[in-house]
């Protein structure tokens, strides 16, 4: 007996798509203005997803119109998780001095750091 390939049943490889082209696709779509910050969030969610080992069974036992339905809810909770992580984060670094102190001095560090690096890269 020949292989899969050989009887007619043809695999092909998921087409995969960039984060950077999903923003684009969302911002043509809905008129968004979504930036590279932005697709921070989605990249989080997709590594969220990724860890996930039920997540990993459903993906490996199902074609992706199966895997989308299981998925419907799962993607969800993690952007509402998300969105409740980042709220905290604001919270305390709006309520805290301490927090916000420290926050502050890492945050102004790296961004100064960073543009300087951009400069000296010609960016």
């Amino acid at each position: 007996m020949k292989g899969p390939g050989d009887t007619g049943v043809t695999w092909s490889k998921p087409e995969q798509v960039k984060l950077s082209q999903v923003i684009e696709i969302l911002n043509e779509r809905f008129g968004t203005q979504f930036t590279f910050a932005d697709q921070l969030f989605f990249d989080w969610v997709v590594e969220h997803a990724k860890s996930d080992e039920q997540v990993k069974k459903w993906a490996h036992a199902n074609a992706l119109d199966g895997f989308s339905l299981a998925m419907k809810s799962r993607l969800r909770d993690a952007i509402v998780d998300r969105m409740d992580q980042n709220e905290k984060i604001a919270t305390r670094y709006l309520n805290e001095q301490d927090f916000e102190s420290a926050a502050f001095g890492e945050l102004v560090k790296r961004i100064y750091r960073e543009l300087r690096e951009q400069k000296r890269a010609g960016a």
